[in-house]
């Protein structure tokens, strides 16, 4: 029986994100998945320069053979995010009658409440700045808005009306990552 894979060590995945601009190296979907160049089944190691990001969609192409090393490496070399300057949005979905958030060890929860069937929450606020809140509006669309900010306190992530982008010269570790 196979010995159990390893994770990707925390500084391997801060060096490859931060490489591909946070992330898919292909299309800039910002939710994506670590994958080995060169498969880990032959190398047996997790090496930064091996591995790049790709979408859940270029994933599954990847795996299946419809995209070649050839198409993957050329990507990685040029990735998306940093070439364009800013990620693909990337619309959010939602069904059910309550969310929950949760940031740290906190969880933040809410349920549809209001006569129109919206309700929304702000999870994180300094200062008087909403820096992460919610709303789910009307028809059961979910809203995310999220100002993230850098080390000089100027804006590195906006979120707004469901569509997240990222400007990835700029950008510190994003909450839009599957690990």
């Amino acid at each position: 029986m196979a010995e159990a894979r390893p994770p990707i060590p925390g500084p391997v995945k801060r060096e490859v994100r931060q490489r591909c601009g946070f992330g898919c190296v292909i299309c800039g979907v910002p939710l994506y998945e670590y994958h080995h160049l060169t498969a880990y089944s032959e190398c047996q190691e997790h090496v930064s320069s091996n591995i790049t990001l790709l979408c859940d969609l270029h994933h599954k192409e990847a795996t299946n053979s419809l995209l070649t090393y050839e198409q993957i490496s050329e990507a990685n070399s040029k990735p998306y995010n940093l070439v364009h300057g800013v990620s693909t949005p990337y619309d959010l979905h939602f069904e059910g009658q309550s969310f929950d958030c949760v940031i740290g060890s906190n969880q933040f929860s809410s349920v549809l409440r209001d006569d129109q069937n919206a309700t929304s929450i702000v999870a994180l606020s300094i200062d008087d700045n909403d820096l992460v809140s919610f709303l789910i509006d009307g028809s059961g669309s979910l809203f995310l808005y999220a100002t993230i900010f850098d080390d000089k306190n100027l804006p590195a992530l906006g979120c707004r009306v469901s569509r997240a982008n990222i400007d990835p010269a700029r950008s510190r570790p994003s909450n839009f990552i599957r690990d």
